[in-house]
């Protein structure tokens, strides 16, 4: 059986690109919507298309990002200058100097939520007058469990430790019974 690759116009990519960049539509969707058998594909042309370095698109060059911390309000300011553009993630990944995937998640996030969505939450457990009365139950149940386990394990220590010297204490017992003439 003989397989071809199937070619695709520039155009279409780039309608395909533009409905991706919108949030609207995953990769699979839009596969769906134009017949294209696999997703990944067009998830490599819009990492093309964003000049990202993870694909094998010849186009034009993309800068390669690292991850760098962001203030609140550079990220508001990273989402408004998305919606000013038009919703181009490419020109507002390297104007803020952040990679591509880091404006559409925080752009998705907006949507989602505004820009409650766009606080970085990372590492901040809510205060116990945040949480509903299920968390408190649940928090406490597993502290519980781990100071049970914790309180199980000293006893098994203190056991082997009493089972120790019980055996050092009667292996001396033998050598001075042994040496007894």
């Amino acid at each position: 059986m003989k397989s071809t690759n199937k070619t695709y116009k520039k155009e279409l990519k780039e309608q395909i690109i533009e409905q991706y960049n919108t949030g609207r539509y995953t990769y699979k969707d839009l596969a769906i919507k134009y017949g294209i058998l696999n997703p990944s594909l067009i998830a490599r042309w819009v990492l093309g298309y964003n000049g990202s370095n993870k694909t094998a698109h010849r186009g034009k060059g993309g800068v390669t990002m690292k991850g760098r911390k962001t203030t609140l309000e550079e990220r508001v300011e990273v989402v408004k200058y998305l919606i000013e553009t038009e919703i181009d993630y490419h020109k507002t990944s390297k104007k803020f100097k952040v990679s591509y995937q880091q404006v559409y998640q925080w752009y998705q996030k907006y949507l989602v939520k505004g820009v409650e969505g766009l606080i970085d939450r990372r590492g901040i457990k809510k205060q116990k007058h945040e949480l509903e009365e299920n968390e408190i139950l649940r928090r406490e149940n597993e502290r519980l469990r781990r100071a049970l386990e914790l309180s199980q394990a000293e006893i098994e220590v203190l056991k082997k430790n009493e089972e120790l010297e019980e055996k050092a204490h009667l292996a001396e017992l033998d050598i001075k019974n042994s040496m007894k003439p």
